[in-house]
């Protein structure tokens, strides 16, 4: 699986982590390292050039560690691509 950097985000703390990505059966589980103070969003997509970009969670609350989300039957797509986004 492949992933999309995030860009910097200008406000105060801590800039968007990178995620990590593990299949589980026909799943993607989809991991990233959050802050306390902080509402995530995860957008996927097949096609990182020209592919619209999804929203598939939105309103992920940080705890200070690492949160997992899981993006439902797309392990059969050949590539998928994750960033992040703060929702807040």
């Amino acid at each position: 699986l492949d992933w999309i950097y995030s860009v910097i985000d200008f406000n105060l703390g801590r800039d968007l982590p990178t995620p990590t990505t593990l299949r589980i059966g026909s799943n993607v589980l989809v991991s990233f390292v959050t802050d306390s103070n902080r509402v995530y969003l995860v957008q996927q997509t097949t096609n990182a050039v020209d592919g619209e970009w999804i929203t598939f969670t939105n309103n992920v609350p940080g705890n200070g560690g690492t949160v997992t989300v899981v993006d439902p039957n797309t392990a059969t797509f050949p590539t998928r691509y994750y960033r992040l986004g703060f929702a807040q």
